[in-house]
């Protein structure tokens, strides 16, 4: 298995860096990554679920003379879409990339139609030479999205709050389903084992690892059955309660 790229090598995220075609944030009170996508042919980005604590990403854009141009949500949860009405006051054609069974929760914020581009399952888009791959992984959420890419030798995954580092996303908010969220889950253990796997919030004491050590290693992924994997979410949001 190849070595992950140095900056995603860390307990931390480390913010800006383009020697890859991602930089990582750790953005707002719950610990949300936040993830700058950058196509270093074209000078051109798209943030990923923006919160409201943006500043930082555009800072960082506009001292590297970067393009923003798309932003990419993996769902519409509060916390991944508290920076778009920010984003649009001061970008006025920006292109936003999510799944309808999303849009429900977002379309009292009166966004631009005319940029706005609904995604499903195995489609595709470009972010200036970078090709985009959509799967539609519901579970977390009904329209909950996970986007891959390539650049140079590194595949990269985000999973948003689909998969976590060690943990997945939980079901027990509305349009969760933990029938969908195990048929998603065993649809991604199918893929490349050496997509870098990004993930929505920092949770771990790390901040990317690849999808076949998550495989070999994640308590959800390893889940045999649905009944597994609801027992084992009903531990987590135990856990979580009781803190």
């Amino acid at each position: 298995m190849p070595l992950l790229p140095t900056h995603l090598n860390q307990k931390n995220p480390v913010g800006w860096n383009d020697s890859t075609s991602v930089s990582q944030y750790l953005v707002g009170p719950y610990q949300n990554f936040n993830y700058i996508i950058l196509d270093q042919q074209t000078h051109q980005a798209a943030i990923v679920d923006p919160q409201i604590e943006i500043e930082p990403l555009l800072s960082d854009l506009k001292q590297h003379n970067y393009q923003l141009k798309q932003i990419w949500l993996t769902h519409t949860h509060y916390d991944h879409v508290g920076g778009l009405q920010k984003l649009y006051h001061q970008f006025k054609d920006l292109q936003l990339y999510l799944h309808s069974k999303e849009y429900h929760r977002i379309e009292h914020l009166n966004l631009p139609k005319k940029n706005r581009f609904f995604f499903n399952d195995n489609e595709s888009f470009s972010l200036g030479q970078l090709e985009i791959k959509t799967s539609h992984t519901p579970g977390h959420t009904a329209g909950a999205l996970c986007f891959q890419w390539k650049h140079n030798d590194h595949h990269f995954l985000l999973s948003g709050d689909t998969l976590f580092l060690g943990n997945c996303g939980r079901t027990d908010l509305p349009t969760g389903n933990v029938g969908e969220l195990f048929n998603s889950l065993s649809r991604i253990k199918t893929w490349n084992p050496n997509l870098i796997v990004l993930c929505g919030h920092h949770y771990s004491n790390k901040v990317a690892e690849f999808l076949g050590n998550e495989i070999q290693t994640n308590p959800a992924l390893l889940c045999k059955n649905v009944e597994e994997l609801t027992l084992y979410r009903l531990k987590r949001d135990q856990l979580r309660n009781d803190k």
